[in-house]
């Protein structure tokens, strides 16, 4: 599983496997990233429309709060299927991220991109389908009702 879920009163934190091209440098393991149930929202609706108009992709900058996170190589740990390893921030001198973009896709797919400051090299993670984490969502609120 690349993705895993939790589920709070008004937003989803998603924390995903971390994609890199970068070769000279070490790199996290995970991004973590709370979508609100409004980003959801508005990422269906841009999805919505991309497929009016036959578009692909749209993008936020600066959209939604992110982590990069890194497996505690120092914890014991049981490995399990479909649970996440014990896990740290990720920490790195050498990394300098100079933005982040929201990227929606015409089927509702999520992908956070993370730019890395004087180069074309990013971090990337899939986050999920906005229709599914939104209809998720609202099932956890009416559950806790």
């Amino acid at each position: 599983m690349e993705q895993f879920y939790e589920y709070t009163d008004n937003s989803v934190v998603v924390t995903a496997v971390a994609y890199n091209n970068i070769e000279w440098a070490s790199t996290p393991d995970y991004v973590q990233c709370e979508l609100s149930k409004g980003t959801l929202e508005t990422a269906q609706l841009v999805a919505d429309f991309l497929k009016k108009v036959q578009y692909t992709q749209a993008q936020s900058w600066y959209s939604v709060p992110w982590e990069l996170l890194s497996i505690d190589e120092d914890a014991e740990y049981e490995e399990k299927e479909n649970t996440l390893p014990p896990l740290v921030e990720f920490e790195s001198s050498e990394l300098r991220i100079s933005g982040n973009a929201l990227k929606v896709y015409s089927d509702s797919d999520l992908q956070i991109i993370l730019h890395l400051k004087h180069s074309d090299e990013e971090i990337w993670a899939e986050l999920g389908n906005a229709e599914e984490l939104l209809q998720k969502l609202e099932e956890h609120i009416t559950k806790d009702d």
